[in-house]
């Protein structure tokens, strides 16, 4: 439809605009899509804050890291970074020094006593389930999993003590 009516989204902007120009976007704020903020990223730290929701999370930092290097998703309580890489931003065509860059980054965050976890476009595309439940791991928060994955098993909720093993 061509019909223009007002909208607002998650993040709170509001705007004017038809029904196929905000369904094309996939309902995404003018505002935010305008500054490259990736709708995937915003679904990482989304899973986070539901694993999570006692701590707080945040989001596109670039006073953390000691070279001023912006981090996705940060979590300064648990010394704890995400990295959200899409596959164009984070490809060597696009990025100066590609072949060093993530590991430049992961070592910056280690000097600072940071855990940087990167999740890949395509891992988390193909494999999310598997890419969240590795996330609530390191967050300590597998019992949250039903949070965000609502139809996950018990048995990858259940934690189970190296001692009650038989081999």
């Amino acid at each position: 439809s061509k019909r223009i009516l007002s909208w607002t989204g998650k993040c709170g902007h509001t705007w004017n605009a038809p029904v196929n120009a905000v369904t094309a976007n996939d309902g995404r704020c003018p505002q935010c899509y305008a500054r490259n903020i990736s709708l995937k990223e915003d679904k990482l730290a989304e899973a986070i804050s539901g694993l999570r929701p006692d701590v707080k999370i945040l989001r596109r930092k670039r006073d953390i890291l000691p070279d001023n290097s912006e981090l996705d998703i940060a979590i300064p309580e648990l010394k704890i970074a995400f990295e959200f890489n899409g596959l164009f931003w984070h490809c060597e065509a696009n990025k100066q020094d590609a072949r060093n860059y993530h590991k430049k980054k992961t070592d910056a965050a280690e000097s600072i006593g940071y855990q940087l976890i990167h999740i890949w476009e395509d891992d988390w595309d193909d494999q999310q389930e598997i890419v969240l439940r590795m996330i609530a791991s390191k967050l300590s928060a597998t019992s949250n999993l039903k949070n965000i994955l609502p139809d996950i098993p018990d048995k990858y909720i259940e934690t189970i003590g190296a001692r009650k093993l038989n081999f």
